[in-house]
């Protein structure tokens, strides 16, 4: 395909420009909502359910194509500080409003559940790291097809491994001088972590069951973050076209929608492409200041777990589906406002030498 010499470049339009990568977050969080109610409300034939895995693993892109951008601006305390400040002050008081706001409400409303204090304790000690999370509080959500308080929650644990993983790269001066190199073929090994674990599946069987689960979920994620910070380092290079935008966001779809193992080997870079290249086409500059997206993200699943143990899912799935969103909106808009803006104006506590 013929691309136009004075197209602007990835780097032009994400790093250099205005864009509408914020705006794209806040719709992939909310695709969020669409493909949790489903299993949450026990409709488990829905047929749109990927589109909540699809949105993860664009977040993942996206983060490996921001995070390596971030890392270029500091050292390695400082990229630590403003990495620790945009996951770790949201979740922490997401957390607690689950302690404080949605099991009261929901303890007031469910006349059978009865709130063990010694699970809500240890609620708040296990999911402080975001490793091996507790998913649930005992004596709550008993009635709900699903006990847990927050699933959203797991792949935080995954996104800051991987930007503890990107630091060596990022920081260490021989090895950040082959950044290109090696950052290409990361990605490249990356993309045999699913075959290796098919081969030494018999050899891993004495692995427990959540272990398991977190290979598998490295094998599917780390392509994604890898692709994202592949395109930040090529960026220069990787021209905007319209039909080519459009043609991967419409492979995208259809990779995500018949092909459910989430496992890509390669196509990660359309969506890759997919996602940057739309922030760059369309002009919807809501959120450019206010990013909504994490706070959607860490409110959404509790908000509709307390919709579900109030009966929603005798409803049509698409209400409980849009009153989360409508719910979700006001505790999303606060937490960005009252904690995570006032958290990212702390970065300067590091300054970026360090």
């Amino acid at each position: 395909m013929m691309i136009n010499q004075s197209s602007p470049t990835i780097n032009d339009t994400i790093l250099r420009g205005k864009n509408s990568l914020n705006f794209l977050r806040f719709i992939l969080a909310s695709f969020v909502i669409i493909g949790h109610a489903y299993p949450l409300t026990s409709n488990l034939d829905s047929k749109i359910e990927f589109i909540s895995g699809m949105a993860v693993d664009l977040f993942f892109c996206a983060s490996g194509f921001l995070i390596l951008a971030s890392a270029q601006r500091g050292g390695a305390l400082s990229y630590l500080w403003r990495r620790f400040l945009r996951i770790f002050p949201g979740y922490w008081v997401s957390m607690l409003m689950i302690l404080i706001f949605f099991v009261p409400v929901h303890l007031f409303f469910v006349d059978d559940a009865r709130l063990s204090e010694s699970s809500a304790v240890s609620y708040v000690l296990n999911n402080f790291d975001l490793y091996k999370l507790q998913w649930g509080i005992e004596g709550t959500l008993g009635g709900n097809p699903n006990a847990t308080w927050n699933g959203s929650a797991w792949t935080l644990w995954y996104e800051f491994v991987a930007y503890l993983c990107l630091m060596p790269v990022a920081f260490i001066p021989f090895v950040k001088k082959y950044q290109k190199t090696l950052i290409t073929v990361l990605f490249l090994g990356s993309l045999f972590m699913r075959p290796v674990l098919e081969f030494m599946r018999p050899v891993l069987e004495h692995v427990d069951a959540t272990t398991m689960n977190m290979y598998w979920q490295f094998a599917r994620l780390a392509p994604m973050f890898l692709a994202g910070s592949l395109f930040y380092i090529w960026g220069d290079k990787i021209k905007i076209n319209q039909l080519a935008v459009w043609g991967c966001v419409f492979i995208t779809f259809i990779i995500a929608a018949f092909y459910l193992k989430g496992y890509l080997y390669g196509f990660e870079i359309l969506y890759v492409y997919a996602l940057l290249g739309l922030a760059s086409v369309i002009k919807v500059y809501w959120g450019y200041r206010n990013d909504l997206s994490y706070g959607v993200y860490i409110y959404a699943f509790p908000v509709q777990q307390v919709l579900i143990s109030f009966g929603s899912e005798q409803l049509h799935v698409v209400i409980n589906m849009l009153l989360t969103f409508i719910l979700t909106l006001p505790f999303a808009y606060l937490s960005w406002r009252f904690i995570e803006k006032p958290a990212l104006g702390l970065k300067r506590l590091v300054p970026s030498r360090f």
